[in-house]
């Protein structure tokens, strides 16, 4: 088993990433501004990585938006 090496694939990396921001932006008020879209308990899985797509498109739509606000 030495020579094993373990290796996430790349979806299961784009959730771990997805899981960070979340961890990161906890208490930063993007919860709530994503909840004025999506529905609240959608949101915790968006933050926690577990629904990609729309943890995605979210995160697009507030760099969209704060696109337009600077």
């Amino acid at each position: 088993m030495q020579n094993v090496v373990v290796r996430l694939g790349g979806f299961h990396t784009e959730m771990s990433f997805l899981g960070c921001i979340g961890k990161l932006t906890d208490n930063s008020g993007l919860q709530e501004l994503l909840a004025t879209v999506f529905a609240a308990n959608t949101v915790g899985h968006m933050m926690s990585g577990k629904a990609v797509g729309r943890a995605v498109r979210g995160h697009l739509f507030v760099n969209d938006a704060l696109d337009h606000v600077y």
